[in-house]
């Protein structure tokens, strides 16, 4: 999976942005002292489970840095497909190892499709659903928690009340790390299995989906306390704007036959028909776990899709991110729907299309072990900086986070505001503005780079620069004498 996950062209461009490698940042300091928690700035979804677990794993391990997002990547993708496998299992319709292959093909397939336009809306795909801190959490413990309520509704006896401890636990870490799991899936996937027919009994349903929301608030109410917690913008319940620019996108889509966007879309037509069928149409009970597994697949997927727009938060085509489950849930739910009404002839044809895949992917492990060592070996501004002697200065938020990461922190590099030269301290460390972050004393910054800052401010408050230097498309400015340190300021709620 991570060989996969590496040959994906936008891998270099998007895996080692500032947003992505934010957790192993964290999970850094964390290492060194749990109480650093409080001095990092983080969005309003701090994307702690299973981000900051994954990330702990992978630098406790003795990869090289360079390549941990790739095989973190790689990570997601193979939970992804045990997930589905297990959803498979849940409803009866396969046996556990024929579920795996099943689900871990169909991601890879997914992955391997988004290579044809990795420019295109497949991006979402590839830079979202496989990354950390970009609600990928939401959507793995939301599969997972789909399947743990098929056992707590369905089950009995002792693995019964071990799946309603581990799914009290689930709500409770996800709900504390990311709000987006609750509005995907912990409310709509509740009340699904509420409505459906299940061997719980209708009281005992409810209590239970009433002690989880009850869970979910308190884990999410716990998040505020943290003293760097922020609530962020807020909703106006307009949908108007969302549903315009969701509308504009579908239709680009179609025009530019990147399917990646309007596949999904139309396939929540009959996914609706379907919950429908399924809410209102009687069934004999030895259909009922597959129908409940089934509901939750559908109201996760339509309530991903209804409830942003409906909270106008996709208000920028960027922020397509909030419809994160539309991308890869209206496949799985395919894929249960052919493995619930497959026939045992057909059963040998599952087997060897899977097989085939995977047979072929074999092939290209050279291509995905280069790329690997591409990505390992390449040049970085990083890299660049240490060899010209800088290893302190300023950027803005696209490259100081990148820079630090990259350069092991070697190269202390201080965030700054793009129109005004202040501390930005979003998904941040406050501390770093008075000491470097290893530890070797106070921050003497003497470069800038200049890329998206604004030069005229620079030049107000720096002066000219000693020297210019070109990196790619950057641009440094290179001071001889140690530059003033930003005053540092709390951020502010919303900033």
């Amino acid at each position: 999976m991570t060989l996969i996950f590496a040959e994906t062209e936008r891998v270099p461009q998007v895996a080692y942005n500032s947003d992505l490698i934010a957790p192993f940042m964290v999970v850094r300091d964390l290492l060194r002292d749990p109480a650093e928690l409080h001095h990092w700035y983080l969005s309003p979804a701090n994307f702690a489970f299973p981000d900051w677990p994954l990330a702990a794993m992978l630098l406790l391990s003795p990869l090289p840095r360079m390549i941990l997002p790739i095989v973190y990547g790689g990570g997601l993708l193979a939970a992804y497909g045990f997930l589905i496998g297990w959803l498979l299992v849940e409803m009866r319709t396969a046996r556990r190892a024929e579920a795996t292959l099943w689900g871990t093909t169909l991601i890879a397939l997914l992955m391997m499709a988004s290579n044809a336009n990795p420019n295109g809306f497949s991006g979402v795909f590839v830079r979202f659903i496989c990354a950390a801190a970009t609600h990928s959490g939401a959507v793995v413990c939301g599969v997972a928690l789909i399947a743990m309520l098929a056992r707590v509704f369905n089950g009995d006896g002792l693995g019964q009340r071990i799946a309603t401890g581990a799914t009290v636990v689930l709500v409770a870490v996800a709900c504390f790390s990311d709000r987006a799991f609750a509005l995907w899936y912990a409310g709509p996937v509740c009340l699904s299995y509420l409505v459906s027919r299940t061997r719980m009994k209708f009281p005992r349903k409810l209590l239970t989906v009433a002690g989880l929301a009850g869970v979910g608030v308190a884990a999410v109410a716990l998040d505020h306390l943290r003293p760097t917690s922020r609530l962020g913008g807020t909703f106006d319940w307009n949908a108007r704007e969302s549903l315009e620019v969701f509308a504009k996108l579908f239709r680009e889509s179609l025009g530019e036959g990147q399917w990646q966007l309007w596949l999904p879309v139309c396939l929540l037509v009959p996914m609706f028909v379907r919950g429908i069928w399924l809410v209102g149409t009687p069934r004999a009970r030895r259909h009922a776990t597959r129908d409940s597994v089934e509901l939750a697949v559908i109201c996760a997927t339509l309530s991903s899709v209804a409830l942003p727009i409906a909270l106008n938060a996709l208000y920028h085509p960027s922020l397509l991110r909030y419809l994160l489950p539309m991308f890869l849930l209206p496949y799985v739910w395919l894929l249960m729907f052919a493995s619930r009404w497959s026939t045992q002839g057909m059963r040998p044809w599952l087997y060897a299309a899977p097989l085939a895949f995977w047979a072929y992917s074999a092939t290209l492990a050279p291509q995905g072990f280069a790329a690997v060592a591409a990505i390992k070996d390449g040049d970085t501004l990083a890299k660049y900086l240490l060899s010209i002697g800088q290893t302190a200065g300023y950027g803005d938020y696209w490259t100081a986070k990148k820079t630090m990461y990259e350069s092991n922190y070697a190269v202390h590099c201080l965030q700054l505001h793009t129109g005004e030269l202040k501390p930005l301290l979003y998904i941040y460390n406050g501390t770093w503005y008075g000491r470097r972050a290893d530890n070797r004393g106070r921050v003497r910054p003497t470069f800038v780079v200049v890329t998206r800052l604004d030069e005229k401010l620079l030049r107000q408050n720096f002066g000219e620069p000693d020297d210019v230097k070109k990196f790619g498309w950057e641009e440094i400015w290179i001071y001889d004498e140690p530059l003033p340190l930003p005053v540092q300021q709390r951020a502010p709620e919303g900033e």
